[in-house]
């Protein structure tokens, strides 16, 4: 009998929870799959549960985007989460620029020495043109030692050229021991009377220009006779280089000249027209003036000092060693 309070206290003890819930967890977009879940214990009820999670973004930023009028009113914004920047961004937008179309006008082009072929012109172009290149053409010929000169044709292409007839005369001692005709096409600082005076000798180079094709068939005149112009320079007389001689017509720089001779270097000095000093001179004049040769203007400015050199060489075998070498 002692044992049926025992046998009833157990029976009244309170009944462990039979609470069943669904039980399932999902991320995103995917689907929730219930499952039948038996609730602990100190669980009393069933529930449903969404969580969001959000990052909180404090960047500021200024945005603007320009109108037709390429103006451009900032706006204060805050950056999207994915945002941890600000920028400044600038866009050039080229457009290729669309060909004209033709606008019925015609005009006719050259394709090598040929110009009769049409050209259809487009959008504003309304005026034909004809642009002409400077190809004057000139008669060439140097004067041989026979006193033929074998004329052939030249082409002078740089601007400001003309057709000139040149002639080479060399006087020494009064006398005219030399006479040289050339013709080529020179600029118009050469056309006239030029010279270049070594006291002994002297040489006179009369260029007559003109502006047409081959219009250089005259021979070029006799040089006029020139009086001092006060002018003076110094020239070499055999080594010693401190005479003086008095310059003639448009003789206004003093020229110092070195030629080689027999391998010696040769120096002689004088007066020359402006002209001779020019780096444009042409190739015919250089040779004929012959050697290497600095100008100066002024008095004297050519330098008195004797020279290693042996006797002045003459204008006559200078001219001609220089002309037909």
């Amino acid at each position: 009998m002692q044992l049926l309070p025992l046998i009833l206290g157990i029976v009244l003890l309170p009944k462990a929870c039979a609470l069943v819930c669904h039980g399932c967890e999902a991320e995103g977009t995917e689907t929730c799959k219930d499952e039948e879940v038996m609730c602990s214990p100190s669980t009393d009820q069933c529930y449903a549960m969404r969580m969001t999670s959000y990052s909180a973004c404090t960047l500021k930023c200024y945005e603007c985007a320009p109108d037709a009028s390429n103006t451009c009113e900032d706006k204060e914004v805050t950056c999207p989460p994915s945002g941890d920047q600000c920028a400044a961004m600038r866009v050039i937008l080229y457009v290729e620029p669309s060909r004209p179309s033709s606008n019925g006008k015609k005009c006719q082009y050259c394709n090598g020495p040929q110009c009769s072929e049409t050209l259809h012109c487009e959008g504003k172009e309304v005026y034909c043109v004809t642009a002409k290149a400077y190809t004057l053409r000139c008669s060439k010929c140097i004067q041989t030692s026979s006193g033929a000169c074998i004329e052939k044709d030249m082409i002078c292409s740089y601007p400001g050229s003309q057709c000139a007839s040149e002639r080479i005369t060399t006087y020494a001692g009064g006398f005219k021991i030399n006479d040289l005709q050339m013709k080529s096409c020179v600029v118009d600082e050469q056309c006239g009377e030029s010279s270049i005076n070594f006291g002994m000798s002297r040489h006179v180079i009369t260029t007559k220009c003109c502006t047409t094709d081959f219009c250089n068939t005259q021979p070029a005149p006799e040089p006029s006779r020139h009086r001092p112009n006060g002018k003076k320079c110094y020239h070499c007389n055999g080594p010693i280089c401190s005479e003086t001689v008095n310059c003639e017509g448009n003789e206004d720089h003093c020229i110092t000249k070195t030629v080689l001779s027999g391998g010696e270097k040769k120096i002689v000095k004088g007066c020359a027209s402006r002209q001779l000093c020019l780096s444009t001179i042409n190739a015919e004049i250089k040779g004929a003036i012959g050697g290497t040769f600095t100008c100066c203007q002024g008095n004297n400015c050519n330098s008195a000092s004797s020279t290693s050199a042996g006797l002045l060489l003459l204008a006559a075998p200078l001219v001609s060693v220089v002309m037909f070498s």
